[in-house]
């Protein structure tokens, strides 16, 4: 009696990274933009279950749709998945963290308002920056040219700002603006 044995060879193919489409994305704090990352169009030919690894300026990340934080500028992210038993080649997929918010400026006061002929007065005002750090303040009299305020420190996204206005020599209604610029130059 001769007894045949059968072997039904598989051999495992390496599965197929797909870090999907490039994105742009706002910044939404001074430490980047909170990202989702999508790596559902992975494959595998032999259909084994996937592991996903992301690696970027976040460090690592696992799962097929890790949500992780970018910092500003364009950024390059790899996508290496795993079927249990090999790596694929990795992919790579841009993520992009733009800052194209201004700032916020508001509470603009003069003290003391109306101010005397040929008096100084305080002008303040508050700028906020959810995205980026402000990096100065600057006023103008009735449209006219700017002005820089007091310095600010840096590496904030919320200050109050002030500068000392000189008097006006003749009686008359003026208008005062005051804007911020971030870091980014909005």
């Amino acid at each position: 009696n001769d007894a045949f044995i059968t072997k039904i060879g598989t051999d495992n193919v390496s599965p197929i990274a797909n870090a999907g489409p490039d994105q742009t994305v706002e910044q939404a704090s001074p430490s980047g933009a909170q990202v989702t990352l999508d790596g559902t169009s992975s494959s595998d030919p032999d259909n084994d279950p996937l592991t996903y690894t992301w690696t970027g300026p976040f460090g690592n990340a696992t799962g097929a749709t890790p949500t992780v934080t970018m910092p500003l500028g364009i950024n390059t992210v790899y996508l290496v998945v795993n079927d249990g038993t090999v790596d694929s080649e990795p992919d790579t997929v841009t993520i992009t963290v733009q800052d194209t918010t201004v700032p916020v400026v508001s509470n603009t006061t003069a003290n003391p308002n109306p101010v005397a002929v040929n008096t100084t007065c305080l002008i303040t005002a508050q700028i906020n920056d959810s995205a980026s750090n402000i990096a100065y303040a600057e006023y103008r009299i009735d449209g006219m040219q700017w002005y820089n305020m007091n310095p600010i420190t840096a590496g904030t996204n919320a200050v109050n700002v002030s500068t000392t206005m000189a008097g006006v020599t003749e009686s008359t209604l003026l208008t005062v603006s005051v804007r911020g610029t971030d870091e980014e130059g909005n």
